[in-house]
């Protein structure tokens, strides 16, 4: 699937959403001002979205590390009280 357009995200609003918020119901029939704003959220909901998953990738780096380290440190405990 190709990269979506503010169009074709714009067409994913409720069109209820949009005329209660004085929207037109078709993104070619916003004015210069509603474009920016329409294009300004996605954009920002797309940032958002994208650190997002690098977040969880990162969390799930960190958890593997504290399970890692909790393993070593059980290992060392045991063995170290033979010494």
């Amino acid at each position: 699937m190709g990269r979506l357009t503010e169009a074709n995200y714009y067409q994913e609003i409720p069109w209820q959403l949009l005329e209660g918020a004085g929207f037109p119901v078709n993104y070619c029939d916003l004015s210069l001002d509603q474009q920016r704003l329409i294009d300004f959220l996605i954009e920002d909901s797309a940032i958002a979205t994208i650190t997002a998953a690098k977040l969880e990738n990162e969390n799930a780096i960190l958890e593997e590390y504290i399970e890692e380290n909790i393993s070593l440190e059980e290992y060392i405990h045991e063995n170290c009280e033979e010494l």
